[in-house]
């Protein structure tokens, strides 16, 4: 399934579109089996989409970076 989904990702990325993908998790959780954002970043940026320019922003960022980064995505940096 993971492997569709991934597909499917490609597919819009290549067509011209971006994507984002929701992580539950900032931070590694033993109670819940989920990856955390960082693991996911390093899985997609590494592996899944690396011809692709992949960041991850969450919750405990500081302000500016994540408005860095939002504004970066709206250009289509990323």
């Amino acid at each position: 399934m993971e492997d569709r989904v991934n597909g499917f990702i490609k597919k819009q990325i290549d067509e011209g579109r971006q994507a984002y993908i929701v992580c539950p998790l900032v931070e590694e959780n033993e109670e819940i089996n989920a990856k955390s954002v960082l693991e996911l970043f390093e899985k997609y940026k590494e592996e899944v989409f690396s011809e692709y320019r992949v960041e991850y922003i969450h919750g405990k960022l500081k302000q500016k970076e994540k408005d860095r980064i939002m504004e970066e995505f709206k250009i289509r940096k990323y």
